[in-house]
């Protein structure tokens, strides 16, 4: 019998030879045999666990996801107490979860590789409110408005609705980045700063 443990290690090898092959040639052109291979499994074993390449990106872009949030929070946790920016910890933890999702998604391979070759499968979970991707930002987000309203740092503003403004702004940024550099990532803080820091900003 296959334990929990060994059918957690054979899904995690099978996303992981998906990313590399979608990363390599676009998830259309990759075949059901290729992931396999790529995970060093039988295409009955990845059937036994994904019915498709389609469940495949989901669970991947899940994965990626909970990635992503986990940076952001620890992003905006670490800028709590460091007013780095000269605004307030609570705004300076927005920027950094800002920076942060901005950054992963211009950085991401699979996600770069996905919007340059096949933007159509990737952006549902970019963009729509039921989407993984956008409802695991906005939460992020929410947490840190909600955070600074709380403290009296930000004007007493609808966490929900900043938090999507953020996120939207986010993929601004990832669809049409500033140059991939200090001088890009400083004119996005400036940005940001003069913008979405100073609107909510008590």
């Amino acid at each position: 019998m296959t334990t929990l443990a060994e059918t957690a290690s054979i899904e995690d090898r099978i996303l992981e030879g998906a990313a590399r092959c979608f990363t390599e040639v676009g998830v259309r052109k990759t075949t059901v045999a290729e992931i396999a291979a790529a995970a060093g499994i039988t295409k009955p074993t990845f059937y036994r666990r994904f019915a498709d390449k389609t469940d495949v990106v989901d669970a991947l872009v899940r994965r990626e996801t909970d990635d992503l949030a986990r940076r952001m929070r620890e992003a905006g946790t670490g800028a709590l107490g460091v007013a780095a920016s000269g605004t307030s910890p609570a705004g300076d933890a927005l920027l950094a979860a800002f920076r942060t999702a901005a950054r992963w998604l211009t950085r991401h391979p699979f996600v770069r590789k996905s919007l340059d070759l096949e933007p159509e499968l990737l952006m549902p979970h970019l963009n729509q409110p039921d989407g993984p991707v956008l409802s695991t930002g906005h939460a992020v987000f929410a947490e840190i408005v909600a955070r600074g309203t709380a403290s009296g740092e930000f004007r007493a503003v609808d966490p929900s609705a900043v938090a999507e403004v953020c996120w939207r702004l986010v993929l601004s940024f990832a669809l049409t980045p500033l140059p991939d550099g200090p001088a890009g990532w400083a004119r996005t803080d400036e940005l940001i700063r003069a913008t979405l820091l100073d609107g909510v900003r008590a």
